[in-house]
């Protein structure tokens, strides 16, 4: 498959959908991982308790469980309100009149800003969601990129990008 190279300038109505994309995936898979964590934590705190101070009453052990576990929706609550903070600075960073060259192949995606270039393998991306408003690429759990469907000067093209992140991609969702 050739190389599809689209050129585009974001502006704020991309943002709004990127941030808007960018929170619904990730406050779904952070509560989820916090959970476990709360979970885990609680449960070796326990178990460390139990062995190291000797055999405790149930009733202690599943006091200091339910303590332990009482961090999950605080610490839940504080990380989504620092993923707002940082999804918002991402997209204030952007500016309009930034043209943005965006080259998706086989190989993984190159891009060219007036002030920047890089290039990722497909190895690199671990997850590619692609919703009606655009493609949303995650290079870890904190860095995302959004590439709206405007910029597509075909539907041809959206599709041939489905199928390199459905082939090339550690996991690609589509939704609806």
């Amino acid at each position: 498959m050739e190389p599809i190279t689209i050129t585009y300038c974001y502006n704020a109505d991309d943002a709004r959908k990127g941030s808007e994309q960018i929170r619904k995936h990730l406050h779904k898979s952070q509560f989820l991982n916090n959970l476990l964590a709360v979970i885990l934590y609680g449960c070796f705190s326990c178990l460390f308790l139990w062995l190291v101070i000797g055999k405790l009453p149930l009733p202690v052990v599943l006091i200091v469980f339910g303590a332990i576990s009482s961090v999950f929706p605080i610490s839940w609550v504080v990380i989504k309100l620092m993923n707002q903070s940082i999804i918002r600075r991402y997209f204030d960073s952007l500016r309009e009149t930034e043209e943005i060259k965006w080259t998706t192949s086989e190989s993984g995606i190159e891009v060219i800003t007036t002030n920047s270039r890089w290039e990722l393998k497909w190895l690199g991306i671990p997850c590619v969601i692609s919703t009606p408003d655009g493609f949303l690429y995650q290079f870890d759990s904190k860095n995302y990129y959004f590439l709206p469907s405007r910029a597509f000067s075909t539907p041809v093209d959206i599709e041939n990008i489905k199928a390199l992140a459905r082939q090339h991609a550690t996991d690609f969702k589509e939704l609806k």
